[in-house]
This record gives structure tokens, C-alpha cells and sequence, in this order.
């Protein structure tokens, strides 16, 4: 299971959520309001999120998730505050690879 660790959890769940029709399963609140433990399900998968502590360095995620229409999602998830990364590519394995879009958080 994906563990995703951003400086704002919120907001990432706030992405997923407009972008990929997340939902929240799961928040658990620490000190000061940072999140320490969250989930997510988009269709049949579940991530793990939590706020990273201070001094902890940038951790990059990339998560492959499947749509039946690569390119409406990409529009989603761009049009949700994501930036866009790569274009729709085939894979030489067979899978139609949609465009990525990073995370507005």
C-alpha cells in the first residue's frame, strides 16, 4: 500500500478527491493539526498519507492508477491544481500510459 508523505495532507486529499473522485476513509489528527495518519481509496486501491515532520526532506510519489479514459482524468487532475509531467505514451509492455500530473501539493 502506497504511503504518500506531504508538507499538507489536507490539501493532497483535497486533490484526489477533485482529481481521481477520492475517498477519505480515514484521518487521524496530531498535535498542532498536522495529519498523522490518513487514508484514501481511489476505485480499488488505498493510499496511506501523513504530514511530514520538520527537517524531513522532500519525498517524491508516483502512484500508476488505471482509467478507463486516460486523457478525461489527466484533464481532471490538471484542471484540480496539477501540473502536467508526460503525454500520453504506450508502454512496450501494453499498457497506454495516461498523462501524469503532479500533485498540486
Amino acid at each position: 500500500m502506497p504511503w504518500i508523505v506531504t508538507p499538507d495532507t489536507a490539501r493532497l486529499i483535497e486533490y484526489l478527491q477533485l482529481a481521481f473522485d477520492a475517498q477519505e476513509l480515514a484521518r487521524v489528527q496530531g498535535a498542532g493539526g498536522r495529519i498523522d495518519h490518513a487514508e484514501v481509496r481511489i476505485d480499488d486501491c488505498v493510499l496511506m498519507m501523513s504530514d511530514s515532520r520538520p527537517g524531513w526532506p522532500t519525498a517524491p510519489a508516483f502512484i500508476h492508477l488505471y482509467a478507463e479514459d486516460a486523457d478525461a482524468v489527466y484533464r481532471r487532475a490538471v484542471a484540480a491544481g496539477g501540473t502536467s509531467v508526460t503525454e500520453v505514451t504506450e508502454l512496450f509492455f501494453g499498457d497506454r500510459v495516461g498523462r501524469r500530473a503532479r500533485s498540486a501539493g
